[in-house]
């Protein structure tokens, strides 16, 4: 310490050996919440959460793609602070544009999303369900867009 910054009188803390400990001092008994509760239980889990999705969104190989080695090859451990910060800031950003997007514009789900034929027929050679009727029948009936559709 600086000798101007020390102060007349010592605390106990410059001038004991030993600490003791009670129950009421664990860190356990001061958060917010009490431990283990429904209301931490939420909470934590939906922390965890967050933070596992972008952890996942991070290593993403099609963005950032920090899971691969060969992209994080940089000396020393300032680089590499800088690297990852700025990785860190575009995924941010493109997080929070996608959202402002989705605001903006709102996202709805496609009213007749596009079916694989064997999903709408029940055709699946892989797991041996057959159609009940031919492709043409169902094309007969209305209930297959087009019998050359896969």
């Amino acid at each position: 310490m600086d000798p101007e910054d020390v102060p007349e009188f010592l605390d106990n803390i410059c001038t004991q050996h030993a600490v003791t400990f009670t129950e009421q001092d664990t860190i356990r008994q001061k958060q917010a919440l009490p431990y283990q509760s429904k209301e931490w239980d939420n909470f934590h889990t939906h922390a965890r959460q967050s933070i596992e999705s972008l952890h996942e969104g991070f290593k993403d190989p099609g963005t950032e793609q920090m899971e691969l080695s060969g992209r994080r090859r940089v000396r020393g451990f300032a680089a590499a602070q800088l690297f990852i910060t700025i990785l860190l800031v575009n995924y941010n950003l493109r997080k929070i544009a996608s959202f402002l997007w989705d605001e903006e514009h709102g996202t709805t789900a496609p009213t007749n999303p596009i079916m694989r034929r064997r999903d709408r027929i029940w055709d699946n050679p892989y797991t041996k369900t057959l159609a009940r009727e031919s492709a043409l029948e169902l094309q007969r009936l209305g209930k297959l867009i087009s019998p050359l559709r896969t």
